[in-house]
């Protein structure tokens, strides 16, 4: 099913980009929805009928999300190997509907904990956006569409601490709702022409491709189309769909992995995920006097306006010169952050630095953290073959998933036993060590095909210049 409209093809790619990534939009405002919730939730003033809850099961609303997204990760990778990306994508909107409707009709924290695990189950879907937005794209645009996914992220986090700060608790599922609903605008539009090629549907997979390509020559239409389909259905004439360990031991395959390991878990690895879940708990430990809420704003706005600013660069610049900037800047933000905290924790007087080293600190790390979160989904995208990338896809993302729960699960008991400037130092420590990984192991990808990078990957790639 396809819109007739006479848009440009990198208008409709643009704004199927979108489309699509108001799945992301949902799960990033649920996903901190916890932060301006729980305090009323666990206040003598809870909005639920059953009365305030536990410290425990405030923690499990944080960490039961993740539980979720194990089982989502799995479903959806698999739908999507099955029925297609698009009808994956699509069936997403059920999962978040119903989340939604449980907070509207909660009574007692039960119903909050089931939200909380379907939302994490639709937060399976958000593998598939990447590769779809990935495999629809120019390669000229493709980093710009691929930032999109962070922009909405980023829109998301803002606008959900904004909403649960000041709308009343059981109005803010509406607005989930309502974004989930426009999100079905995606209906229109057709499924990738490398999944429909992959699946031997050429005819289809010609009209994807022209439907996204409107308005260029079709003498370039018919190189893009000859190139996919040497590269996809040529390459599998000898070989099984089904994916084995066999494919897997190609040195290009074997190095895209390791980048995407290292890249993916250093995201939580960094503590970037584990601040945005705990900084009202580290903004007071600060000993600065702001609202809780009020912090996660801050955080939000920065964020947002760096990777905005960010993303009209990534084609430029290049990706492995943005990710090693990012983890510099992280580091360099973390070193006083965690300075503080250990003369804090040594007995120092440290009130001078109270009103404005950590709040510029954490606006360092909200800076720069925008390139080591998002530009690792693009990199994986352009890097694994198309054919592995569903399976490399889900591997990636049940890893994060887990390593998400262990670092929720055990930062408070850490910084009680080893203090807050540990975690810091570590943090701080491992941002230098993927920064050096990233500057001398993973190559450039700007400009490139995937299927060039992809057969190139074990060679040394040539020097980028900015131009």
């Amino acid at each position: 099913m396809e819109w007739k409209v006479k848009f440009s093809g990198r208008v409709l790619q643009f704004l199927c980009a979108f489309l699509v990534n108001f799945h992301t939009m949902v799960y990033s405002m649920v996903a901190i929805w916890p932060s301006p919730a729980l305090p009323d939730l666990l206040s003598d003033n809870s909005p639920l009928p059953s009365g305030t809850i536990s410290v425990l099961d405030a923690s499990l609303l944080s960490s039961i999300l993740y539980f979720g997204g194990l089982l989502g990760t799995v479903l959806y990778g698999y739908m999507s190997k099955s029925l297609g990306q698009k009808r994956s994508i699509l069936l997403a909107v059920v999962p978040e509907v119903a989340a939604a409707l449980c907070i509207i009709f909660a009574r007692d924290v039960n119903y909050l904990h089931v939200s909380r695990f379907l939302s994490g189950v639709a937060g399976g879907a958000l593998q598939i956006i990447p590769a779809y937005v990935c495999e629809i794209s120019e390669d000229c645009i493709r980093g710009i569409l691929g930032s999109i996914l962070g922009i909405v992220d980023c829109f998301a986090l803002l606008m959900g601490a904004i909403l649960g700060a000041y709308l009343p608790f059981y109005s803010v599922p509406y607005v989930h709702i309502l974004l989930s609903g426009i999100s079905l605008l995606f209906i229109f539009f057709p499924e990738s022409p490398q999944f429909l090629m992959l699946h031997k549907k050429i005819p289809e997979a010609q009209q994807s491709l022209n439907f996204f390509r409107q308005s260029v020559p079709k003498e370039k239409i018919s190189e893009e189309f000859n190139r996919l389909r040497e590269s996809i259905v040529d390459s599998t004439k000898s070989t099984k769909e089904v994916v084995t360990l066999k494919d897997f031991k190609n040195p290009s395959t074997i190095k895209a992995l390791v980048i995407c390991v290292v890249i993916f878990t250093g995201r939580q690895a960094s503590g970037i995920g584990t601040i945005l879940n705990f900084n009202g708990l580290i903004f007071q430990e600060t000993g600065m006097e702001m609202n809780p809420n009020l912090g996660t704003i801050i955080f939000a706005i920065v964020q947002l306006i760096s990777f905005f600013t960010m993303s009209l660069y990534i084609d430029r610049f290049g990706r492995r010169l943005q990710l090693t900037g990012s983890l510099m800047g992280v580091f360099i933000s973390y070193i006083p952050i965690a300075t503080y905290f250990y003369a804090q924790s040594s007995g120092l007087d440290v009130s001078s630095l109270s009103s404005w080293l950590p709040l510029l600190a954490f606006s360092g790390v909200a800076i720069f953290s925008m390139g080591l979160i998002h530009t690792p989904t693009i990199i994986m995208t352009e890097i694994v073959p198309t054919k592995l990338r569903g399976t490399v896809v889900l591997l990636i993302y049940l890893i994060t998933r887990i390593q998400s729960i262990l670092m929720l699960q055990f930062f408070l008991p850490l910084i009680q036993q080893f203090g807050l400037h540990s975690c810091m130092f570590a943090f701080a420590t491992w941002t230098i060590i993927e920064a050096l990984f990233v500057f001398f192991y993973v190559p450039e990808t700007k400009g490139r095909s995937v299927d060039d990078i992809v057969k190139n990957l074990v060679k040394k790639p040539p020097i980028q210049t900015v131009e």
